[in-house]
């Protein structure tokens, strides 16, 4: 009996402990949001127009009409301190565009340009980030992260040009992000790379 009670003690000692040491609020949190659409997927585009030779001077394709939906994205993170936390964060964007074909010229010849084709892709960017709080208040918080992974490029392709680098390394910097509010929270990001440049806004929950 009294080996049981002594076991027990331990135990709840063991318990308390860790509840002490880990006095940070909520340890995990979802979220969602939208941001801006990154810069980088749109450049898959132009790698693929470039012409050489002789003929490159009369017609030369080149690109028209990019247009992005924005990025979409949903993450999941637990803090591993006070300040620190890790997340993974996936996110996707559809790209659309058409190809244009110029037809260049000198003198009495002429010089115009038509569609000749149009090019779509959809892409799914995963990234795992490392975030620092560094202004923790009840209900506010403000950050920097940086994150680096991987993106999936599927149907990056035209009627004439096919784009086979599917997989991409990506990266992600943060240099100012707010999060306000205490278990429902919304989010305001900076941030430029592979998910998105400029802005992103979302909201989420901890638990």
């Amino acid at each position: 009996m009294r080996k049981t009670l002594v076991l027990l003690a331990l135990a709840f000692q063991c318990i308390s402990a860790a509840a002490q040491e880990w006095d940070y609020g909520p340890r995990f949190e979802i979220s969602g949001g939208f941001g801006m659409a990154p810069l980088v997927q749109a450049d898959r585009f132009n790698s693929g127009y470039i012409s050489t030779g002789t003929l490159a001077s009369i017609f030369r394709p080149y690109n028209a009409e990019v247009k992005m939906t924005g990025a979409f994205s949903a993450e999941f993170g637990f803090r591993t301190g006070r300040r620190w936390s890790i997340s993974l964060m996936a996110s996707c964007n559809h790209v659309s565009g058409s190809t244009l074909r110029q037809v260049t010229g000198s003198g009495d010849s002429y010089s115009a340009a038509f569609k000749t084709s149009n090019v779509n892709g959809n892409s799914i960017a995963v990234i795992p980030r490392w975030r620092y709080d560094y202004i923790i208040k009840p209900g506010f918080r403000m950050y920097s992260s940086f994150g680096m992974g991987f993106g999936l490029y599927l149907n990056y392709h035209s009627e004439d040009v096919d784009y086979d680098t599917p997989l991409q390394g990506e990266v992600q910097l943060v240099p100012l992000g707010i999060s306000f509010g205490r278990k429902w929270f919304g989010l305001v990001e900076t941030g430029f790379g592979s998910q998105y440049v400029g802005g992103r806004i979302g909201f989420g929950y901890r638990f």
